[in-house]
């Protein structure tokens, strides 16, 4: 398969495949902490601990994350959030939430 290359902070990302996990950073953070209603939601869920710990990144038209959520106990979520473009001017939206097993 063939991938360009991006840099996203620092780290080069196969374009089209997501990236190596890491550390939650302040802008994934932000980013999950922001559609942390509509998880709930897709889960039928609310939590009230809610801790970000790991993410994956997508480069597509804006960003995929798929971020791992600590929601109490020994329960992790697998949550899937695109970031359009800085010009499309639309929030982030929750692709995909479900328990990671």
């Amino acid at each position: 398969e063939e991938y360009s290359l991006m840099v996203e902070e620092g780290h080069a990302v196969k374009v089209g495949g997501f990236g190596e996990e890491r550390e939650v950073n302040q802008e994934v953070l932000d980013v999950v902490t922001n559609v942390k209603a509509e998880i709930e939601k897709v889960i039928g869920e609310s939590f009230i601990s809610f801790e970000p710990k790991t993410y994956k990144s997508q480069v597509v038209a804006g960003t995929n994350y798929l971020v791992k959520v600590h929601v109490g106990k020994e329960k992790m979520l697998l949550v899937k959030v695109h970031k359009p473009l800085p010009h499309k001017i639309e929030p982030p939206k929750v692709m995909e939430a479900y328990y990671d097993e």
